[in-house]
């Protein structure tokens, strides 16, 4: 369950990554979970995003600890903002990103061994200060997703 969890706040992260302009995404990102919501919870207790960019490809690592305070094992993950379906999560899941605006993009995830899927719009502030996740979908319990917050570190 934690697994997934996290897989769900990485989703979200990927999501949340994907906008691109003048590259307001790239840097470090921390949950705030005083503002954020999640459902179902719990939420994380920490989890820092950072990003950054190697030639075409934006390539995202989250690390954090879960809802009981466990460290989560750091994930990494590399996608294209190319509204082409591309693997990711060790080739489990397929996302698809679409640019929006410079500051809004769209995310599709769909896990590939499970119903479960996400569709993210992520936003960033004008002053590129803060992150937010609109999360719908449905985890691999059949249980309806939603939420999260990031700030700039």
């Amino acid at each position: 369950m934690l697994k997934q969890l996290f897989k769900v706040m990485l989703a979200v992260a990927i999501s949340s990554t994907a906008m691109v302009g003048a590259d307001v995404q790239v840097g470090m990102w921390v949950l705030n979970t005083a503002k954020s919501k999640w459902r179902p919870g719990p939420i994380p207790k920490s989890q820092i995003i950072t990003i950054w960019r190697e030639g075409d490809w934006t390539v995202l690592k989250v690390e954090g600890t879960d809802s009981s305070g466990q460290p989560v094992v750091p994930l990494l993950t590399r996608y294209k903002e190319d509204d082409e379906a591309h693997p990711i999560d060790n080739g489990t899941a397929i996302a698809t990103v679409r640019k929006i605006s410079d500051y809004e993009y769209r995310v599709v995830e769909k896990n590939r061994n499970t119903t479960s899927w996400l569709d993210r719009h992520n936003s960033y502030s004008k002053d590129g200060k803060v992150r937010t996740s609109r999360v719908t979908g449905v985890n691999p319990k059949g249980e309806k997703i939603d939420g999260l917050l990031f700030d700039r570190r």
